[in-house]
């Protein structure tokens, strides 16, 4: 009789979802964005569009669903609605998670 040791796979504990997902630098985001990572920062500070996580040393970082959120910023703003109206807009489509 041989005996086979379990996988790592199978011994490691599952991750979840959340923890699973891919967060994206504010660089990253702002290429994908078309726009600068200050003007990212300031609608951060501005409007509290912020990151749904940030690594150990602060540094910001972004969900899909922050990313959503930030496109519909952006084209809010790109059509001309004043930049706290698109804010207040966006916000009550709800909260990033």
């Amino acid at each position: 009789m041989s005996f086979a040791p379990p996988s790592r796979a199978a011994a490691r504990p599952a991750l979840d979802q959340q923890a699973a997902e891919v967060l994206l630098p504010v660089g990253v985001v702002a290429e994908r964005l078309e726009m600068s990572t200050a003007a990212l920062r300031a609608w951060e500070r501005r409007y509290g569009l912020a990151p749904s996580g940030r690594t150990r040393g602060g540094h910001r970082r972004y969900s899909a669903r922050d990313l959503e959120r930030l496109e519909r910023m952006r084209t809010l703003v790109r059509r001309g609605v004043p930049a706290a109206d698109a804010a207040r807009a966006v916000g009550a489509a709800g909260p990033a998670e």
